[in-house]
């Protein structure tokens, strides 16, 4: 009598290999979903400092700040892309996604930029300037935040 399929051993020995794969390839896969999460949140900062600059045209030379009526969070928000928001979280509205801090601390002597305010959620993009009114910002930072809230290793300012 011929005997047919696979003895139970066979079968164990298949699923521990296959257990052993997906204990290597799971985490794989995780790592690399992250990277591409902060990846968009750097083409999302990359984004943002585009749009600031293309902005500062408009105001002579100066950057958008968050006081004035023209110079708004929202307004800086409207003229951002549509696909633009948090990698980390679809769900978060776009206006949400980005974040507008004033009070950038800057070394007058140096003019480089020595404080600035992190965002403040993973897949966040945080706008700081040194404008205290309406269209006086001369200097700006934008920082992203990754994975568990770290800023990112790309801080992007005037002129880089």
């Amino acid at each position: 009598m011929k005997k047919e399929g696979f003895t139970l051993i066979e079968l164990m020995a298949v699923v521990v290999i296959i257990g052993i794969l997906a204990a290597i390839a799971i985490p794989n896969f995780v790592k690399t979903a992250t990277k591409a999460k902060e990846a968009s949140v750097k083409a999302n900062m990359h984004t943002v400092q585009i749009t600031i600059e293309a902005m500062s045209i408009e105001l002579s030379g100066n950057y958008p700040t968050v006081k004035g009526d023209k110079n708004t969070a929202g307004t800086i928000v409207h003229e951002l892309p549509g696909n633009f928001g948090n990698p980390f979280d679809p769900e978060e509205k776009m206006i949400d996604a980005f974040e507008v801090y004033s009070g950038l601390t800057v070394d007058t002597t140096t003019q480089q930029i020595s404080k600035m305010t992190p965002p403040h959620e993973a897949g966040r993009v945080s706008y700081s300037h040194n404008g205290e009114g309406t269209d006086d910002a001369t200097l700006y930072a934008i920082l992203g935040s990754g994975k568990d809230n770290r800023v990112l290793d790309l801080t992007l300012f005037k002129g880089s």
